[in-house]
């Protein structure tokens, strides 16, 4: 869509899916009829909200090339999330313990639960989930740093601490095991700042979510996700 022409605000495209994503795991989350067909419909929306706004042109900083360090990041953070549970387990948990697992919704339709749960973990939200956060998000805490409305001209990945904090804590407050959720974010940070695009972030993200899924599908440990 040309610039000229675009019918929505420039947080549209970051915030939107997003919030979808959220507003319907919120709702499946109340209303247990709609906890497993919440899944696919969830995929399918946030997917098509992305490929719209992506096909708009309104990614132009998106990138999918991988770097050593996104990857070494990758599996870093998988490590973050799963090693330190004995330890922090006691810490207050920020909302209810996910209640996701695969066989409620009968044996026929496992395969397909897990396999669309994985792909949208590693496919899907690391995209819109760090266009939202390491994209939008900490360009605009830094735009307010300047007293100015224009995020977009800010470069990707560079470091202000009002940003790093902001998005750390958004992170944090926006998962369960809040302290890891704000560790990982940091370390994502870490990796914009050092590779100044969105490319290796993406896939350090992908990498750490299937690792995490590999895992629980091992253990059985369905809570984390």
């Amino acid at each position: 869509m040309p610039e000229g022409v675009r019918r929505y605000p420039d947080i549209v495209p970051y915030l939107g899916p997003y919030l979808l994503f959220l507003v319907i795991t919120a709702v499946a989350g109340e209303i247990s009829a709609f906890a497993y067909i919440s899944y696919p419909v969830r995929a399918v929306l946030v997917t098509a909200a992305v490929v719209f706004f992506w096909r708009a042109g309104d990614y132009p900083e998106l990138d999918l090339k991988p770097s050593v360090l996104g990857i070494a990041a990758g599996f870093a953070g998988f490590a973050l999330w799963v090693l330190p549970e004995g330890i922090l387990e006691p810490l207050p948990k920020i909302g209810g313990i996910s209640t996701f697992d695969p066989y409620g919704a009968g044996d026929e339709w496992f395969l397909a639960l897990v396999a669309l749960r994985m792909a949208e973990a590693s496919l899907l939200v690391p995209v819109f989930e760090e266009l939202f956060l390491r994209s939008f998000l900490h360009r605009w805490f830094d735009a307010q740093l300047e007293d100015s409305d224009d995020w977009k001209s800010i470069p990707i990945g560079r470091y202000k601490l009002w940003a790093f904090v902001g998005v750390v804590v958004t992170m944090a407050i926006t998962h369960h095991r809040w302290l890891r959720g704000g560790l990982y974010s940091a370390l994502m940070c870490f990796v914009l700042y050092r590779e100044k695009r969105m490319g290796p972030v993406i896939w350090a993200h992908a990498i750490t979510n299937l690792a995490l899924w590999i895992y629980v599908l091992q253990t059985g440990e369905w809570y984390f996700w």
